[in-house]
């Protein structure tokens, strides 16, 4: 479970006095650590359960080309189908970027369809925050919102 904390808060949190003893303190990452131990046992069984299905999958597509079909019905109504998308790859080179950039512009839709990575974006402001709070300075973007800080809990495993 994460808390969210907005930047202006940063400043401000007062510490909180608890009356919870350190035996409950141990008691609760104990159960931190048991819940998370059962978590990653799930996740192995889940990627087994996913590889297993995908074999399933693949030996059905198999089977539905060699006979020409496209569906196969199940005795309980389900059926069983081969689902067709495209799928396009953005642009590799400079060159190519600049060609579809173009393109786009030409549309009229280039400010509609350029986005930034959520990433990319975290990551050059996280930066730019950094370095203007470095400074002394206060750190804005023009067009983004301040930052929002998310709190969860981490787990150093012993050494």
């Amino acid at each position: 479970m994460e808390t969210q904390v907005v930047q202006d808060d940063w400043f401000s949190k007062e510490e909180v006095k608890s009356s919870v003893t350190l035996e409950e303190m141990e008691l609760l990452g104990k159960k931190i650590l048991e819940g998370r131990a059962a978590v990653d046992g799930w996740a192995d069984k889940k990627k087994e359960a996913e590889a297993e299905v995908v074999k399933y999958e693949q030996k059905m597509l198999e089977i539905l080309h060699e006979s020409s079909r496209t569906s196969f019905p199940l005795a309980d109504g389900t059926s069983i189908y081969i689902n067709r998308r495209l799928s396009f790859t953005v642009p590799k080179t400079p060159e190519q970027r600049a060609e579809f950039f173009n393109y786009l512009r030409d549309k009229g839709v280039f400010d509609n369809m350029i986005t930034v990575n959520h990433q990319t974006l975290n990551s050059y402001c996280k930066a730019e925050f950094e370095a203007a709070t470095g400074r002394g300075e206060l750190a804005s973007i023009p067009g983004i919102a301040p930052p929002t800080e998310f709190e969860s809990i981490g787990v150093r495993s012993k050494r």
